[in-house]
């Protein structure tokens, strides 16, 4: 299955126009294992990862690989498309917010982790005496000393500690 109608040779000229746009010139290289052919099929990760190694402007180097597609010319694609995103959002002096998005961890890699008026089964805004009310009913049933789980019962522990610490104001 193709990702894009877009030939290796399209993608390339407009890489290397984005390049030139950007400042880095001819300081780039894109590497593939397996040279791109005309009537592409699906290969094996190997033969399908794609590479781009840049110098920006500043002088940092910077790589850029893929084989998540199954043609190195979807690849090389997707790396175009990311270099262009950047470098727009560069020039619109976006850079910072760019880096600080993502020197967070990625959301896919993070557990889910419920609220602590998930926990506890009460609405956001209830008063204290509410969440107290639902925190003893749950830690009645989940405590280990009547056969509970003792991460359930930490975890019940710690939603009633941050809601009663958002009430007192010092969350």
């Amino acid at each position: 299955m193709a990702y894009t109608r877009k030939p290796w040779a399209e993608t390339m000229t407009e890489l290397r126009a984005c390049m030139e746009r950007w400042g880095v010139g001819r300081a780039w290289t894109v590497e593939c294992a397996a040279p791109p052919s005309r009537r592409e099929q699906e290969r094996p990760e190997d033969e399908r990862r794609v590479t781009l190694h840049y110098m920006l402007p500043s002088g940092e180097e910077r790589t850029l690989s893929t084989a998540k597609f199954p043609r190195p010319a979807d690849n090389l694609r997707a790396i175009y498309l990311t270099v262009e995103a950047i470098r727009l959002a560069e020039g619109r002096g976006l850079g910072e917010l760019m880096r600080q998005h993502y020197a967070l961890p990625a959301p896919s890699m993070q557990p889910w982790a419920p609220s602590p008026w998930d926990v506890l089964g009460v609405q956001r805004g209830a008063p204290p005496e509410v969440v107290a009310a639902a925190y003893r009913a749950l830690a009645k049933r989940h405590h280990p000393d009547a056969g509970g789980d003792p991460a359930v019962f930490l975890e019940i522990q710690r939603a009633f500690d941050d809601l009663m610490a958002l009430a007192a104001g010092r969350n």
